[in-house]
């Protein structure tokens, strides 16, 4: 009951920080979404996370930040105060640190092709969580999984984590993330789930997260034209990341994008 009752508070305060990360979030908001003291939730989110309720929040804002600059012509001044930045020259400071390009350069890059790899991969038990939004917000569904399996025991270090795609819309259709842990663990809000084995076309993509869409685009309508090859309608797509958002900068994120080959 008490280990319930931490889960409960613990996502309270996550779905907070996913609907106010762009508003002047600070310990004692965060805290009283959770029903703790400003102490006891600094203490626990640490403990927890790893992170500092700061390094999550840029973290957030960042992603959201570059998510807009790379698909939209948005202002770059509009694109900082919608992500919670009042100055201008701050936010482009933040984002050079982060993504090692300015706002310019990161939306002005020139497309590449990526090298793809054929491989049969095999079938995986995983414990899954819902995600019903777009792509660019997996990273709070990712965080709300890592944290119900971290507050049940699990080193999370150790597992792997994918996110599973509808073949049919895999970018705005309803998905999962997942981790390679035991299905002991798959208690609500969490469920057992697999991934199915099989052939796929497999691109590794080492790079920010918020490139993935174009990434995906290009692999499943370019890459497969060029290719000759047909996507299974059978399987979803997979993706598997190989880092945490936190332990690593933007740049050296790696992660493969697993699509399905029919026949």
């Amino acid at each position: 009951m008490k280990s319930h009752l931490h889960e409960q508070r613990f996502l309270r305060a996550l779905h907070y920080l996913e609907d106010h990360y762009t508003d002047g979030i600070d310990l004692y908001r965060v805290a009283d979404a959770a029903g703790l003291s400003p102490w006891h939730w600094h203490r626990l989110y640490r403990n927890i996370t790893g992170a500092t309720l700061h390094a999550t929040v840029k973290e957030m804002r960042l992603h959201r930040a570059a998510w807009l600059i790379a698909y939209t012509d948005k202002p770059f001044a509009a694109i900082a105060r919608e992500c919670g930045y009042h100055n201008a020259q701050s936010f482009a400071r933040s984002f050079r640190d982060a993504y090692g390009l300015s706002p310019q350069q990161y939306r002005t890059r020139p497309a590449r092709a990526y090298p793809v790899r054929l491989e049969t991969r095999a079938p995986l038990a995983v414990v899954m969580l819902a995600h019903p939004g777009d792509c660019q917000r997996l990273g709070d569904s990712f965080c709300q999984l890592d944290t119900l399996l971290r507050l049940r025991g699990v080193d999370t270090h150790n597992t792997r984590a994918f996110s599973i795609h509808p073949v049919i819309d895999p970018l705005h259709s309803e998905k999962h993330v997942a981790a390679t842990v035991a299905l002991e663990y798959a208690q609500p809000p969490l469920q057992a789930g697999h991934i199915a084995g099989g052939r796929y076309a497999v691109l590794h993509h080492c790079g920010p997260y918020a490139d993935l869409d174009r990434v995906y685009e290009w692999f499943a309508q370019e890459w497969f034209t060029r290719a000759g090859l047909h996507i299974a309608d059978d399987r979803p797509v997979i993706l598997e990341y190989h880092e945490s958002c936190d332990a690593i900068p933007a740049a050296e994120r790696r992660v493969d994008i697993c699509i399905p080959l029919a026949g």
